[in-house]
């Protein structure tokens, strides 16, 4: 069971085969795989197309070949270059787990980086684990994007407990390396039986611990609803998901499904503040609740703690009043 997510905007495009993702994020559309391809020919020049790995259902060749153009670079795991190249791609950049690669030009500058996830590879049966497999994170600005890839999070075998079973460790690493995420698309399908599924297919709770591990504030369920590959009903992915969110008392908004032929607004997702945003929510929050400060700033090594009282101090003077009007407009400014 798979899905494709679109996005529209005028900024740059990101192609995930067969789910495609604009750095902007403006909007989310799922189709069915019969849509798929014609719409994804419709595009307009893609810039970057990062894949995940080389099973038929994530690597379409004819796709890729009619994707290319002049200026599209295309970022691929470890031993997937050849695919590429030998299908007269031309702009192939191989990567390994954790390399970063910046590609700017004078509409965009997008950082991309290759990250672990758990699954295998193998477009026939003699090169099983010939290739490697990836997720990817995305970041232009302060906006970041996580795209799980084809993944599992648990191994559980036949008859195990699955809260004993043993889980991938790198969506908490993906998670402090690069987290948190303002949107993310991870797989919530294809998991049924477990004992055979379970270590390279998330089930939607797997999805959700992912969601959790890598620190995404948005998520959107993938990997379901096209391709009928295992045995639970087509429609049970989002319908478990929901549940689990409720179960884990989550908000169930911040990781759904957008349901095919529809779309969703992405645009004010939420975005990390910097360093100096939080300095000023702290001096300004501070000054809004104690008043002025006149206790004497911490001691050298202390950077931290001189940073905040720096920020603090430089706000001085500003009433009460004034510094609970002006934290309230900066909390609404980072909202979005």
């Amino acid at each position: 069971m798979m899905r494709t997510l679109l996005t529209t905007s005028p900024k740059p495009t990101v192609n995930e085969l067969p789910k495609v993702v604009d750095v902007d994020f403006k909007k989310i559309r799922a189709v069915n795989d019969g849509e798929a391809k014609e719409t994804m020919l419709e595009l307009p020049n893609v810039d970057v197309v990062v894949i995940s790995h080389n099973h038929y259902d994530h690597l379409d060749l004819p796709v890729m070949q009619k994707l290319a153009k002049k200026d599209t670079w295309f970022f691929v795991p470890l031993g997937n270059k050849d695919l590429l190249v030998e299908s007269g791609i031309a702009n192939v950049v191989e990567c390994d787990w954790w390399d970063e690669y910046q590609v700017s030009n004078d509409r965009f500058d997008i950082k991309i980086a290759c990250t672990p996830c758990q699954h295998f590879t193998g477009r026939s049966l003699t090169d099983r684990f010939k290739t490697l497999w990836s997720s990817w994170v995305l970041m232009s600005g302060e906006k970041r994007f996580f795209f799980g890839g084809d993944t599992g999070y648990r191994t559980v075998r036949e008859g195990m407990d699955e809260e004993t079973a043993p889980v991938c460790p790198a969506f908490k690493e993906i998670g402090e390396k690069y987290g948190p995420f303002n949107l993310s698309a991870i797989p919530i399908g294809a998991y049924s039986p477990r004992w055979f599924m379970s270590a390279v297919h998330c089930n939607p709770r797997d999805a959700v611990d992912v969601h959790v591990d890598i620190k995404s504030q948005k998520s959107v369920g993938m990997h379901w609803g096209t391709f009928i590959l295992t045995n639970e009903p087509v429609n049970e992915p989002p319908i478990k998901l929901l549940e689990e969110m409720k179960k884990r008392g989550l908000d169930p908004n911040a990781f759904h499904v957008v349901d095919i032929g529809a779309a969703e607004d992405a645009k004010n997702l939420p975005t990390k503040p910097s360093n100096d945003d939080l300095l000023t929510l702290y001096a300004l929050f501070k000054q809004a609740t104690v008043g002025d400060c006149n206790t004497d700033r911490p001691g050298m090594l202390d950077f931290t703690g001189r940073a905040k009282w720096d920020a603090w101090n430089a706000i001085k003077g500003t009433s009460q009043a004034d510094a609970e009007t002006k934290y309230i407009a900066k909390v609404k400014s980072l909202q979005g």
